[in-house]
């Protein structure tokens, strides 16, 4: 009986959820103010209370998650998404 890896790179497992994660979190925490309804005073407390829980959400999926190209997709959807969201509340639509 053989003991295959449950992950065939940890390197870049670690360097996803490390950095890709950080980098999604930033542009989430910049978009929120757009689709959450904070008053004027809670535009910039709400997010940055936030941001360590929507790391936190985001690293542990990506450690768990068996499919890195899942993790990748998912990871570059929000990242697109978000950008997006941030690219209208700036247009002010």
């Amino acid at each position: 009986m053989t003991k295959e890896p449950l992950f065939s790179s940890p390197l870049v497992r670690t360097l996803t959820a490390v950095v890709g994660c950080l980098l999604v979190s930033v542009v989430m925490t910049a978009a929120m103010p757009a689709y959450l309804p904070f008053n004027q005073g809670d535009r910039i407390a709400g997010p940055t209370l936030l941001f360590p829980f929507v790391w936190l959400a985001q690293f542990f999926y990506t450690a768990m998650s068996r499919s890195i190209k899942r993790v990748w997709g998912v990871l570059v959807l929000l990242l697109i998404s978000h950008g997006l969201l941030i690219v209208w509340a700036l247009r002010g639509s």
